[in-house]
């Protein structure tokens, strides 16, 4: 079914504005400032949202590459990890420290700095012990816990439908094996079966999200270090607006699982949720 090349050639023009942003603000700066660890804090902050929305565009240009093939599954896979990326981005613009937990913890756990804290010879994975000190640290970072702490209110309410749906095709699940079938399921078939509105509606989604939290970003930690001009505010402003009514005709086109059937109004509250 094709849905329009409208659609894909507004994405693909908006990843290309995500990909200017990189090349004009992603310069990596937490390395070079002279400031003890504790104090670059701004600067880490930076690094690890440009760090998440470079992993998301590649990511989505990819998928792009593949709706044009129609290989659904194999979008979905991808577009699991660029949504996974996003709640890491949006827990990182939300809480300004959160990049201790995902830069020093995580590193310092693998290379012995950090061990997870032990009760009864089990692992607690919520809390860590910094080995120098003996001092105990909160460290969750589960992917429930990271829907929950995103700048949305509506993140945590949609995760667990949208997570377990896009998950789906990650795993060796059976139920989706009917995707890899032919026609009149006799075989297995190499040869996609062709797309579904969800592959374009997953893209779009992503992309919303990646577009909408590098603004957020900048909304609340302006810089005179990395300051958007003019004609940058505006076209983030433009493509937000762009992304927000194709959002809507597609959400309003999909068609939703008994199980799931309050994704459609959370999703459509999502796409228009406005931001202090």
């Amino acid at each position: 079914m094709n849905y329009g090349e409208d659609y894909i050639k507004r994405i693909e023009d908006i990843h290309l504005f995500l990909g200017y942003m990189i090349d004009n603000h992603g310069e990596i700066i937490g390395l070079k400032v002279d400031k003890p660890i504790a104090q670059r804090s701004y600067e880490y902050q930076h690094d690890y949202v440009y760090f998440c929305v470079t992993k998301m565009t590649r990511s989505l240009v990819a998928a792009t590459k593949l709706f044009e093939n129609a290989f659904r599954e194999d979008i979905m896979t991808i577009c699991r990890g660029v949504y996974e990326s996003y709640l890491l981005m949006g827990n990182a613009i939300n809480h300004r420290d959160f990049y201790y937990k995902a830069i020093n913890i995580s590193v310092g756990l693998k290379n012995g700095f950090y061990k997870y804290k032990e009760v009864n010879g089990k692992k607690n994975y919520n809390k860590v012990i910094e080995v120098s000190t003996n001092k105990e640290y909160s460290f969750n970072m589960g992917i429930s816990y990271l829907a929950g702490n995103t700048y949305s209110r509506i993140d945590r309410n949609i995760h667990k439908n949208l997570y377990r749906y896009i998950s789906e095709y990650c795993h060796g699940d059976f139920i989706g094996a009917g995707n890899y079938r032919n026609e009149d399921s006799t075989n297995y078939d190499l040869i996609p079966n062709g797309l579904n509105l969800d592959s374009l509606f997953i893209i779009y989604y992503c992309t919303y999200l990646a577009v909408e939290a590098l603004k957020i970003y900048y909304d609340r930690y302006d810089s005179e270090e990395d300051d958007l001009v003019f004609e940058e505010l505006i076209e983030f402003s433009s493509l937000i607006k762009l992304l927000r009514n194709d959002l809507t005709q597609i959400i309003g086109m999909l068609e939703y699982p008994e199980r799931d059937k309050h994704l459609k109004t959370q999703l459509l509250n999502r796409v228009s949720e406005t931001f202090a």
